[in-house]
């Protein structure tokens, strides 16, 4: 990965070409106007398109990864697929599919005849780079699945380059006045990235953007009048609990008990601490609840080991299951057999959570945390917890009235399955990406 002041075809390419409430309604559905609608595009020729999709693909450990798998699968019933990715991807999960495989780096502008390109861009910098980089060079519809960038052009410029070089990007991305804060951001004074979400150099270079979320389309906008900002949902799959129930019974843990989920990457802005703190107390009252922690290690190390020491504590090591590297289908079938998915995230880069969206299509209750982006999901499914000191007590409270209250667990769980069958399945996804498509394609040959 090379520092963007050594790139010399283009100084901001950073990599070179190589390189708690009651159930409301429970068809909820989300208002037409915002964005969930095809978008109107002029009749394109009988012949399919083909779309380069840039993205990081499994076994990258990576949410993008397992978005852009279900993505692609069911898009390719509209549209011919070469997907650029890293070299150690998966070629065995479009077997069948009008989709063809290949590295970063076997791409040649004039190699093949691409009617768009989408990227998927990402804070992790591991991942993303060649993304970025190519982006710029030729541009195309751009996913922004974490509405901050922060992270990604601090690694890249900071780390890797100069501090003069990260401050230069921020001062073009926000204004001179903003280094300072930048600075604060760095050296741990602030924790939050979305002030200085630094997206605008992404977001001037696309052709189009697409966001997972209301709270992200009207941030762009906001910032950029006249770029072209789509809110499509993030997908999910709709799933019964029937592999669940047989899990559970493996487990020994009976239908009546309160089961618990966390899944995901375990990294300290996941806070899985925070429930792991208030389990005892929840134990108190309700004995036979019980804890499954499924998903694999964040890159910081030591929160694991952590989150590791804390689950081998006396006081809850015999109501936890742990499993760690867990693979797709059985981390599925992990949240069926849940009751309860506690899914907080707090600092937030903005983005939308897959697994929030799994465990809503499995009919799932979800815990979150009360960030800006999760706002507009209902509340009679999905709880928020206040990011600040009444954190703890607000899970540990909201824990116990599930606990309470299972036939409502039950009832606003249906309501969950219901809202991602109106609203998020991979196919309503595919038709509003389409649509994109179409339009930028149409765009492109006028």
């Amino acid at each position: 990965m090379t520092p963007a002041s050594k790139v010399e075809s283009d100084p901001h390419l950073l990599s070179t070409a190589d390189g708690a409430s009651e159930l409301a309604d429970p068809a909820v559905a989300l208002p037409p106007d915002k964005e969930q609608v095809e978008h109107p595009a002029e009749a394109i020729p009988p012949r399919r398109l083909r779309v380069g999709m840039w993205t990081p693909l499994p076994p990258a450990p990576s949410g993008i990864s397992d978005y852009a798998v279900a993505l692609i699968q069911a898009l390719a019933q509209f549209i011919d697929i070469t997907v650029y990715t890293i070299p150690t991807a998966d070629t065995s999960l479009f077997q069948g599919l009008p989709v063809e495989v290949r590295s970063y780096t076997d791409y040649r502008r004039d190699a093949r005849a691409i009617d768009a390109h989408v990227y998927h861009m990402g804070n992790s910098a591991h991942y993303h780079t060649e993304i970025h980089d190519q982006l710029l060079r030729e541009p195309g519809i751009t996913v922004l699945h974490d509405l901050a960038l922060f992270g990604f052009y601090l690694y890249n410029l900071f780390y890797l380059g100069s501090r003069q070089q990260f401050y230069d990007e921020v001062s073009y991305q926000h204004g001179g006045a903003m280094v300072r804060q930048a600075g604060k951001y760095i050296s741990g004074e602030l924790n939050t990235w979305l002030d200085i979400p630094m997206n605008r150099r992404v977001v001037e270079s696309s052709q189009s953007t697409i966001v997972h979320t209301q709270y992200g389309k009207d941030q762009l906008k906001q910032r950029f009048p006249q770029a072209d900002v789509h809110h499509i949902m993030h997908g999910a799959r709709v799933l019964d609990d029937s592999a669940g129930a047989d899990l559970r019974m493996k487990l020994g843990w009976r239908h009546d008990q309160l089961v618990i989920g966390v899944f995901g990457e375990i990294s300290p802005h996941k806070r899985v601490h925070v429930l792991l703190e208030v389990l005892p107390k929840l134990l108190k009252q309700y004995p036979n609840a019980r804890l499954i922690v499924a998903g694999r290690d964040g890159p910081n190390n030591a929160y694991p080991q952590r989150i590791r020491q804390m689950l081998r504590s006396r006081a809850i090591r015999d109501v936890v299951h742990y499993a760690d590297q867990v693979p797709t289908p059985l981390l599925e079938q992990y949240i069926q057999a849940v009751d309860i998915a506690v899914n907080l995230r707090s600092p937030t880069t903005g983005e939308m959570s897959g697994i929030l969206l799994r465990a809503l299509g499995a009919g799932k209750l979800v815990i979150c945390s009360d960030v800006p982006q999760l706002a507009e999901l209902p509340g009679s499914f999905v709880w928020k917890v206040p990011v600040d000191d009444r954190e703890s007590s607000t899970l540990l409270d909201m824990l116990i009235n599930a606990a309470r209250n299972q036939d409502m667990l039950r009832r606003n769980g249906a309501a969950a399955r219901q809202f991602i069958a109106a609203n998020a399945t991979w196919e309503l996804v595919a038709q509003r990406y389409l649509a994109v498509i179409e339009a930028v394609v149409q765009r492109s040959r006028k």
